[in-house]
């Protein structure tokens, strides 16, 4: 998961820098409207995957499941 941000974030950086370079040039692949549209609409699929992922956690984790610490030695899944 760590690594996978870091390509999103490597991604983005290098997407705004090719942006940026382009608009020196005077290269107008998108307008400022439309760039604020998708910055949140990616924001909004990001928080409601937040909010889904600590979701799923809250709701569907099984405490059952796990490991048996009470024993010596190495914990053994609990059955």
């Amino acid at each position: 998961m760590k690594k996978l941000l870091g390509i999103l974030i490597i991604l983005l950086l290098l997407a705004g820098a090719t942006l940026l370079v382009l608009h020196i040039w005077g290269i107008t692949l998108l307008n400022r409207a439309d760039l604020f549209r998708s910055i949140y609409t990616l924001l909004i699929v990001g928080v409601s995957l937040t909010v889904l992922i600590i979701a799923y956690f809250f709701f569907f984790n099984n405490e059952e499941k796990g490991y048996d610490m009470s024993g010596e030695g190495r914990a053994k899944p609990k059955l």
